[in-house]
C-alpha cells in the first residue's frame, strides 16, 4: 500500500489507523502511548503521529504519578514492597514512584530485599 507521498505504508500502521476510534477509546480509558504501541504492534512514534494526525488530545505530562496516594505509598513501602512492586500496583513506572517518594521525603531503604512484615 502506498500513501499520497509515494511512500510504502506498513500494514500494521494501516490497521491501527483503521481502528483509530478503538485507539482513542483505550487512550481515554488511561492506557499509555507505550502500552497502546505494544498492544497494536507498532512503535511509540507511530501511535504519537496517528494521535496528532487525528487530533486526539494528549493527557498532561506528569499525570501518572499524581494518583499515587502518599499515605498508601508509605504504607506499602513500610510493609517491605519494592519500588517496582509499588509501581506495578499503581500501574505507573518505577520512576513515577521514585519521584513521588523524593518529593515527599520518604527515605529509601538500603539496597536489598527487606522481609515483609508478618501479620
Amino acid at each position: 500500500m502506498i500513501n499520497n507521498k509515494g511512500r510504502k505504508i506498513d500494514p500494521r500502521t494501516k490497521a491501527v489507523e483503521d481502528n483509530i476510534e478503538e485507539l482513542q477509546n483505550l487512550y481515554e480509558q488511561g492506557l499509555s502511548i507505550h502500552k497502546l504501541a505494544s498492544r497494536f504492534g507498532v512503535s511509540y512514534f507511530t501511535i504519537h503521529r496517528l494521535m496528532k494526525k487525528h487530533n486526539i488530545p494528549r493527557r498532561p505530562v506528569g499525570c501518572p504519578h499524581s494518583h499515587i496516594h502518599v499515605g498508601k505509598l508509605k504504607e506499602l513501602y513500610g510493609q517491605g514492597l519494592t519500588i517496582q512492586e509499588i509501581a506495578s500496583k499503581f500501574e505507573v513506572s518505577y520512576f513515577a514512584v521514585h519521584y513521588r517518594m523524593e518529593k515527599h521525603n520518604i527515605l529509601r531503604r538500603p539496597k536489598g530485599r527487606v522481609p515483609k512484615k508478618q501479620k
